[in-house]
């Protein structure tokens, strides 16, 4: 917030009490909407006052969107389709995460899936699963004992058929386009290749 637009909020308070006695007409007040935002000039500060935590934090979070200018926002679009999350946005990039949540909210950004387990077979990855259960359904896995369900028994019993299974942290960007991917989207479940995988935004 500048200081004249601290001082002329403060004059009006002291006029009128508090915004939301002010006349929607007055001169200041419409001013001042138009320094904080075009895009909310229209609501009345009543209005504005009234607004719930939830709607004041989409608020917030959409001014902290525009703040960060036009190419900051094309910049954090581009980034989260690439798969990268709010977090490695933030401490690479340097914008903060309200800028980040609003950039999602206004442009509608699908978040991308990210993978615990990578199975390769003759040194290339062929396979990203979210969870366990995907790997073991996608090799065909039979535990000798009810207890062999865990990643090393499955691990080792991979290894026998030729492939590597590893435990990590896959982000969407780092996984090569032909490669298959099982992971859940809304209670939907996929198993397709990464270049055939169609997101909303």
């Amino acid at each position: 917030m500048e200081a004249q637009q601290l001082e002329d909020i403060q004059a009006l308070e002291k006029k009128y009490g508090s915004l939301s006695q002010v006349p929607e007409d007055n001169e200041k007040l419409l001013k001042l909407r138009k320094s904080f935002s075009r895009s909310y000039q229209d609501i009345p500060i009543s209005e504005t006052l009234k607004r719930s935590v939830t709607e004041n934090s989409l608020h917030r979070i959409k001014v902290a969107a525009r703040n960060v200018g036009e190419q900051g926002r094309k910049e954090i679009v581009k980034l989260l389709k690439e798969g990268y999350t709010s977090t490695e946005i933030c401490t690479n990039f340097g914008y903060n995460t309200s800028a980040i949540s609003g950039v999602r909210k206004i442009y509608h950004i699908e978040a991308r899936p990210h993978f615990m387990y990578e199975l390769r077979k003759n040194g290339k990855p062929v396979f990203y699963a979210q969870t366990i259960g995907q790997v073991r359904d996608f090799t065909d896995y039979q535990p000798i004992r009810t207890h062999y369900t865990a990643y090393r028994y499955i691990k080792e019993e991979l290894s026998e058929q030729g492939y590597v299974l590893t435990r990590g942290y896959y982000n969407w960007r780092c996984i090569p386009k032909n490669c298959l991917v099982n992971f859940s989207k809304g209670e939907d479940m996929f198993l397709m290749k990464k270049g055939d995988v169609k997101f909303d935004n």
